[in-house]
C-alpha cells in the first residue's frame, strides 16, 4: 500500500502512515494527507476551507481565502510577480506585501531586487547610505565577499566554494579534485576516472577494455570475444547470441534505439537506449527534453539543455501499469514525474531553474550561474555633487542606468568610483549581439540617458559611452573596441560607505 494521495513522505516501517504532506495539504491525526482549499499552500489543521498562506499570484483574505492578484489595479497594491507572501491587512483593504521571494528584500513595502548575485538581502539600517540593501548569502555558483559584501563567482564548474579558488561541490559532470577544483569527469563507457585527474579514465564498463593507448580509453571487445565466440556481457546496442557453447554478440538494428535486442530477430528491442521507451518490442521517444521515461507522458529524468521542473503527480509500485512494475519490482519505491523545462538562452545548460546556467552559448561568459554577454556597454560619469548625496543616490543611479537599456541591477559591473569628483565607470551587459536592432535600440536609448542632464537627481557634468567587445571594424568615433570580462556583481552601497573620498 502507498502513502496515499498528497503524501510526501512516509514512514519506513509502516509504508501507509503518512509523515509529511506536500504544499496545499496538511497531516491530519489519521496520517492522511487532507487538501487545502483551492490556491492555499498551507491551512489550518482540520479546517482545509480557512488559508493561512497562498501560492504566488495570490493574496490571502481577512476571512483565510486566497484571491487572485489580478483582481486587484497594479496601481493599488505591490503584490507583483516578486512578492512572496501577500495579505490583506483589513475586511476591503488593498493587500500589502510581507514577505519577498528569494533574489528580492521588502523594502518600503516593495521588493527591490538584491544586488548581483544574491539569494539573500537585507536593509542596511544606516541613513548614510540611504536604506540600501546590502547581500547576506549568494546564489549557486557563487560566494560572498565578506569585505565588499559583494557575491563572486566560483571556479568553472564549481556549485559551492569558500572563495575563488577554493570548490566545495561540483555541479554534474565535473569531479572535486585533491586541490579543491572541479574538472571535467570522465564519461561513458569508463567506469571509473582517476582521483588526481577526473577526466581520464581508469577503467571500463562491461563490454568494453581499457586500452591506455587509446585516446578514447574504452574500445569495445566485441570483435575480440566474438572471435573466441566467449562473450560475457556484451556493450550496449547489442543482443548476444548463445549457440551451444558459443557466445556471441549480435549487433542491434541501425535504425532502432535498442538497447538490448533479441539476438535472433534484431529489430525486436528489448530494452531502450535513454531517451527512449519500450512499447511492443519497439523503442519510442521520450517527449523533448525527456532522456528517462515510461511513457510518453510520465517523464523521470531531463536531459541536457533542460530542467526538471516540480513533480505534478507522482506513480509507485502499487500502479498496474506492468512496465512500472517491472521497474519498481513490485516495491513500495515512489518516483516523482517531473516536467523539462528547456534552459533559457543565452544558458546552454542549467541547473536548479531555467536560468541558473552551468554553460553558455558563444558570446557570453559564465558567471557563477550567470551568462554575460562579451559584449556591453561601458559607461563613465562625472557628476557636480558631493560625495555624500552621490552615496544617497548611489543605488538610484545604478537602477535608472540599466533600466534605460532595459536591464536589472545585476547586469551591472562598477569598474571604478574616483569619490572626490564624484566620477563613476561602469558596464551593463547586454543579451543582444553587437549591431543587431535591439542592440542599436538600447544603444540609443542609453546615449539619450547620458545626455538628459541629470541622473538619480545630480547633475550630469560628462558622461562617455563606450561599445566593449564590438568588432574593430565596425566601431565608429564614439566607440571603442574593447574584450571585458563582465561579472554580474555591482558594488553595494554599504561598501561605500567603509571607503574614504580622495
Amino acid at each position: 500500500m502507498n502513502c496515499g494521495p498528497g503524501c510526501f513522505y512516509c514512514s519506513s516501517s509502516s509504508p501507509n502512515t503518512c509523515t509529511a504532506c506536500f504544499a496545499g495539504a496538511y497531516l491530519t491525526n489519521t496520517n492522511t494527507c487532507q487538501s487545502c482549499a483551492s490556491n492555499c499552500i498551507t491551512c489550518q489543521t482540520n479546517n482545509p476551507s480557512i488559508c493561512t498562506s497562498c501560492q504566488t499570484g495570490f493574496y490571502l483574505t481577512v476571512s483565510g481565502t486566497c484571491s487572485s492578484i489580478s483582481s486587484v489595479s497594479s496601481a493599488n497594491t505591490n503584490c507583483g510577480q516578486n512578492c512572496g507572501t501577500c495579505v490583506e491587512p483589513s475586511s476591503g483593504a488593498t493587500p500589502i506585501c510581507t514577505n519577498c521571494v528569494p533574489g528580492y528584500v521588502l523594502q518600503s513595502g516593495f521588493c527591490v531586487q538584491c544586488p548581483g548575485a544574491c539569494s539573500i538581502c537585507s536593509l542596511n539600517q544606516n541613513t548614510f547610505t540611504n536604506n540600501q540593501p546590502t547581500c547576506t548569502a549568494c546564489n549557486i555558483g557563487y560566494f560572498l565577499n565578506k569585505q565588499s559584501l559583494t557575491c563572486q563567482a566560483c571556479q568553472k564548474g564549481c556549485g559551492a566554494c569558500f572563495n575563488s579558488t577554493i570548490c566545495l561541490t561540483c555541479f554534474s559532470g565535473y569531479s572535486l579534485t585533491s586541490t579543491y577544483t572541479c574538472q571535467v569527469r570522465c564519461i561513458y563507457p569508463c567506469a571509473t576516472c582517476s582521483s588526481t585527474n577526473p577526466s581520464q579514465c581508469t577503467s571500463c564498463v562491461n563490454g568494453f577494455t581499457f586500452n591506455s593507448n587509446s585516446l578514447q580509453n574504452c574500445v569495445s571487445n566485441v570483435n575480440t570475444c566474438n572471435q573466441a565466440g566467449n562473450c560475457v556481457v556484451c556493450p550496449f546496442g547489442y543482443g548476444i547470441l548463445i549457440e551451444g557453447t558459443s557466445q556471441t554478440c549480435v549487433a542491434c538494428n541501425a535504425g532502432t534505439s535498442c538497447s538490448r535486442c533479441n539476438p535472433a530477430s534484431i529489430t525486436v528491442c528489448t530494452s531502450c537506449a535513454y531517451g527512449s521507451y519500450l512499447s511492443n518490442g519497439v523503442c519510442k521517444s521520450c517527449a523533448t527534453g525527456c532522456t528517462n521515461c515510461l511513457n510518453a507522458d510520465s517523464c523521470l529524468r531531463c536531459g541536457v539543455g533542460f530542467v526538471a521542473t516540480l513533480p505534478a503527480t507522482m506513480v509507485t509500485g502499487a500502479s498496474t501499469d506492468p512496465l512500472l512494475q517491472e521497474i519498481t519490482g513490485k516495491n513500495n519505491i515512489i518516483y516523482q514525474i517531473v516536467s523539462c523545462a528547456a534552459c533559457v538562452s543565452p544558458c546552454v545548460t542549467c541547473i536548479s531553474n531555467p536560468t541558473s546556467c552551468t554553460s553558455c552559448a558563444s558570446g557570453f561568459t559564465l558567471s557563477g550561474t550567470t551568462c554575460v554577454s562579451n559584449f556591453n556597454f561601458g559607461t563613465n560619469i562625472m557628476f557636480d555633487t558631493n560625495p555624500g548625496s552621490f552615496v544617497q543616490n548611489y543605488y538610484n543611479l545604478l537602477v535608472q542606468s540599466s533600466n534605460s537599456v532595459g536591464q536589472t541591477v545585476s547586469t551591472i559591473f562598477v569598474n571604478s568610483i574616483i569619490y572626490g569628483s564624484a566620477n563613476i565607470s561602469f558596464s551593463i551587459s547586454t543579451p543582444n549581439a553587437f549591431g543587431s536592432t535591439a542592440a542599436t535600440t538600447q544603444q540609443t536609448n542609453l546615449n539619450t540617458f547620458l545626455k538628459s542632464g541629470t541622473i538619480a537627481g545630480m547633475t550630469v557634468l560628462k558622461a562617455n559611452l563606450v561599445l566593449n567587445g564590438a568588432p574593430s571594424d565596425n566601431s565608429d568615433s564614439s566607440s571603442t573596441s574593447n574584450t571585458t570580462l563582465i561579472i554580474a556583481i555591482v558594488v553595494p552601497i554599504a561598501a561605500l560607505s567603509n571607503s574614504l573620498f580622495i
